[in-house]
């Protein structure tokens, strides 16, 4: 694993988020998570309170782009949208649905 000498092993224990951490000495944080849904939430929650938010590897490693495109899909904003496949696929969003749910 890019020459890393530690194994990190997770015991699928539920990630413990602090999110209000002591300012003083503090003037960085940063945020580890299992998932990439809860270090997107947690930036979300950031954002709202205006904090500056970096990216270890740049934004687009975190692969937010489809994600992205289906927030606009879902509020029918198709000139929003980067890629059209969602629109093509679906045309729109509660067939969308209709397909998730029918998939399983």
């Amino acid at each position: 694993m890019n020459g890393e000498t530690h194994q990190v092993v997770s015991r699928g224990e539920k990630d413990d988020i602090l999110i209000d951490m002591p300012k003083q000495g503090f003037p960085h944080r940063a945020i580890l998570s299992r998932t990439v849904a809860s270090v997107i939430r947690i930036a979300l929650e950031a954002s709202s309170k205006k904090a500056t938010i970096y990216w270890i590897n740049g934004i687009e490693a975190y692969h937010i782009d489809e994600l992205i495109n289906l927030h606009w899909f879902s509020l029918g904003k198709r000139k929003k949208m980067s890629n059209q496949r969602l629109y093509t696929e679906y045309h729109d969003y509660s067939n969308y649905k209709r397909m998730a749910k029918a998939s399983g």
